[in-house]
């Protein structure tokens, strides 16, 4: 029988602090400084964009990400090359240069990730007075959605699960401070993410409806956080982090034109297997609810549609004025099933209580 609840959260949560500073636009402008020196970098970019300027949205990424993919399966293709015929071609110089153009641009996903990351730290301890009052409405926000999990877990006995499309950890750090989220304190423990001391490890991802397990927390398009490790394992950083320590590869981070996410989700075990179980709740999940979500990532709306039980039922939470979606056809549900909740001035002022009335 189907228990679990499943909230689905976007960037619409960190554009009602601020929505100038949290567009994707602002990030990558920010990101672009960091690049300055990285000449060439820029001009494959200015190639790919068709004019001298940094891109500004997911889109104008598609032609960067095609261009590294053929590189990649060229690269690979080559493998196998004579050695006389590969020292004629300057194999290994062409293969170093197609390292180096990939680890610079995964830098530039890095930055802009990082942006968001720092910037969702600064805004919170931004005591500014004309940010005083969102932020009043964020730690509310947050503390409901803790509390709405914990009740639920500890009186009901159900299991509530968190998919996040932001780069940042606010809402992690808030259910980590609020001990909601693995401490080495199971009885305390309400999500998880897979990581220990040793790194990720699949196995630790709480399974679904599984009793007295704890519910799970998953960054679907990743963190600057994540990094892989000398040994090929998967780690997270401290919360203390630095742009500089931008050493380990930072490749679990998912910045591309929408029709390609799910490709380079693919290409990171980490994501892959958040995506995996991301679709694995789905398919058990009584309710699914919708927050802060413009509905433009086929791959996640794919997922709903292909994995949601007849029975489940979704709840899409947006502001007032939003424009019409067409959610019941992006989800494949039938409009009986789908609850709009679009009375807020702001998202931040959702009620959890009234999720199951």
């Amino acid at each position: 029988m189907m228990r679990d609840y499943l909230f689905l959260i976007g960037n619409g949560i960190n554009r009602a602090i601020d929505d100038d500073k949290f567009r994707l636009e602002s990030g990558m402008e920010e990101a672009w400084e960091d690049i300055e020196g990285d000449e060439d970098l820029k001009k494959i970019i200015y190639d790919c964009l068709g004019e001298e300027r940094c891109p500004k949205n997911e889109v104008e990424l598609e032609n960067v990400q095609n261009c590294l993919f053929r590189l990649e399966r060229i690269r690979k293709d080559l493998g196998g090359l004579p050695n006389a015929l590969s020292e004629k071609i300057m194999l290994e110089d062409f293969k170093k240069r197609i390292s180096e153009f990939n680890e610079s641009y995964i830098s530039y996903l890095f930055a802009v990730a990082h942006y968001f990351y720092q910037k969702v730290r600064s805004c919170t301890n931004d005591k500014e007075c004309d940010r005083k009052e969102k932020l009043e409405k964020l730690n509310n926000f947050t503390k409901g959605l803790a509390d709405f999990i914990k009740t639920k877990k500890d009186k009901e006995g159900i299991t509530v699960h968190i998919a996040t499309l932001n780069y940042d950890s606010y809402l992690y750090e808030t259910f980590l401070d609020e001990h909601a989220v693995l401490k080495c304190l199971p009885s305390r423990t309400y999500l998880g993410d897979g990581f220990s001391r040793n790194g990720f490890i699949y196995e630790n991802l709480p399974p679904p409806q599984c009793g007295n397990w704890f519910g799970n927390y998953l960054h679907l398009h990743g963190s600057p956080l994540f990094y892989t490790g000398a040994d090929g394992k998967i780690y997270k950083s401290k919360r203390s982090y630095s742009l500089e320590d931008n050493k380990p590869k930072r490749s679990h981070i998912v910045l591309c034109n929408p029709s390609q996410k799910l490709d380079l989700i693919k290409q990171s075990p980490l994501l892959d297997a958040y995506f995996n179980r991301f679709e694995k709740l789905i398919s058990q999940s009584k309710k699914i609810i919708v927050l802060g979500y413009g509905g433009r990532d086929e791959h996640i709306n794919q997922a709903i549609r292909d994995y949601k039980n007849s029975d489940t039922s979704i709840i899409v939470v947006q502001r007032k004025g939003c424009e019409e979606k067409g959610w019941s056809e992006k989800f494949g549900i039938e409009p009986l099933k789908l609850t709009i909740r679009d009375s807020y001035d702001s998202i931040l002022d959702f009620d959890f209580s009234t999720i199951d009335k």
